[in-house]
C-alpha cells in the first residue's frame, strides 16, 4: 500500500485529525464545545474507520503472509495504546483503573476499537472465503452486525467488560469500517456510486441536517450516527478524491495525514499541560481554538520525529523497529 499510497487519502487523514485536535481544544481546553465541535465529531473518526477498513482489503491483496498483517496492527495500534495510556496515568495522576474502565479511555479509546474492528473484518472476510460465493460475505458481515446490535441493546456483556472493549464504540462505528473494506473489494460496484457529484450532493445536505438535529434535537440514536457517518464521508471523500490538487495546503495536509497517530497519541499530553499552566475559557473562543490547535498540531509532530530517532523510544511507543 505503502508505494501505491494516493495522496488524497493522506490529505483526508490530515484534515480529520485537524477536526479531532479542533473538538478535543473545544472540549478539554476552552470546555465550551459547539456547533464546530458537533460537525466534527460527526465526520473525524467516520473518515479514519473508512479508510482503515479501505487499506486493509489492499493490505490483505498484497500480503501473502496473513499473521503477519494482523501482527502489524497490532504493533502500530495496541503497543502505542498501552504506552500511552500508561504515561498518561502516570503524568495525569490518574489510575489505570480509571482509564481503562472509562468509555472513552480519557480519549485513547480510537486505537484499541480501530484494532478491534479491523480484526473482526479481517476474520469474517476470512470466513467468506471458504465459501465461494460472491458477495457471500456481505451476508456475514450483516449477520455479525445484527448479532452485536442485539448484544448491546439488551446489555448481554457485563458493563465492565463492555466498557473494557469499548464494545459500545465497535457497534458505533462498524458499519463505515465495513464500508471502507467493501469499496476496496467491489471498487467496480462502490466506488462508481462514491464518484457521482449528485450523490455526494445529497450526502452533503443529510450531513448539515444531521448536523441540526444533533443540536437542536439532541438526537442520537445508533441509526442517526450510522446516517450522519455514511453521509458526512461520502460528501467529504468526493471533494479530496476528485478535486485534491485544488485544495489549498493539500500537501500539507498530506504530512498532517501521514503522522495522524502520532498526533492523536500525543496532543493529549499538551494540552494536560495547557491546562495546568494556563486558564484559556476567559480570552476570545475563536482565536484560542486557531492558535491551540496549530500549538498542538506543531508540538505533537515535533515530539513524534523525536521519538522516533530513537529506536527504543520507536518500539515502546510506537511498535516499530
Amino acid at each position: 500500500m505503502n508505494s501505491e499510497r494516493l495522496q488524497y487519502i493522506d490529505a483526508l487523514k490530515g484534515i480529520a485529525i485537524i477536526m479531532v485536535v479542533i473538538g478535543h481544544v473545544e472540549l478539554y481546553v476552552l470546555q465550551s464545545p459547539g456547533v464546530i465541535t458537533t460537525f466534527v465529531s460527526l465526520l473525524h473518526i467516520p473518515i479514519f474507520m473508512f479508510l482503515a477498513g479501505q487499506m486493509l482489503y489492499k493490505s490483505i491483496q498484497s500480503d501473502n503472509n496473513k499473521n503477519h498483517l494482523i501482527f502489524s496492527r497490532f504493533k502500530r495500534l495496541i503497543i502505542p495504546f498501552f504506552s500511552f495510556t500508561l504515561l498518561y496515568s502516570i503524568l495525569a495522576d490518574v489510575s489505570l483503573f480509571n482509564i481503562y474502565f472509562s468509555d472513552y479511555k480519557y480519549g485513547y479509546w480510537f486505537t484499541l476499537s480501530l484494532f478491534n474492528l479491523l480484526v473482526i473484518t479481517y476474520l469474517i472476510n476470512s470466513l467468506s472465503g471458504l465459501v465461494k460465493k460472491k458477495y457471500f460475505d456481505l451476508l456475514l458481515f450483516l449477520a455479525f452486525y445484527l448479532i452485536i446490535c442485539v448484544v448491546f441493546y439488551f446489555n448481554i456483556i457485563p458493563n465492565k467488560l463492555s466498557i473494557l472493549i469499548s464494545y459500545k464504540q465497535i457497534v458505533y462505528y462498524y458499519p463505515i469500517i465495513v464500508f471502507g473494506f467493501l469499496v476496496g473489494k467491489y471498487p467496480e460496484v462502490l466506488s462508481g456510486i462514491l464518484n457521482k457529484w449528485y450523490i455526494a450532493l445529497l450526502a452533503f445536505i443529510c450531513f448539515i441536517l444531521c448536523v441540526i438535529m444533533f443540536r437542536v434535537y439532541h438526537v442520537s440514536s445508533l441509526l442517526f450516527l450510522i446516517v450522519s457517518n455514511f453521509s458526512g464521508f461520502i460528501s467529504i471523500q468526493f471533494v479530496f478524491k476528485n478535486y485534491f490538487v485544488k485544495i489549498p495546503f493539500n500537501k500539507t495536509l498530506c504530512d498532517l495525514g501521514k503522522r495522524s497517530i502520532e498526533i492523536y497519541m500525543i496532543h493529549f499530553f499538551y494540552i494536560l499541560f495547557l491546562n495546568e499552566i494556563v486558564d484559556l475559557k476567559s480570552f476570545n473562543h475563536y482565536l484560542i481554538l486557531i492558535f491551540v490547535t496549530a500549538f498542538l498540531l506543531l508540538t505533537s509532530i515535533s515530539t513524534g520525529v523525536l521519538t522516533n530517532r530513537f529506536k527504543v523510544l520507536r518500539f515502546i511507543l510506537w511498535g516499530t523497529k
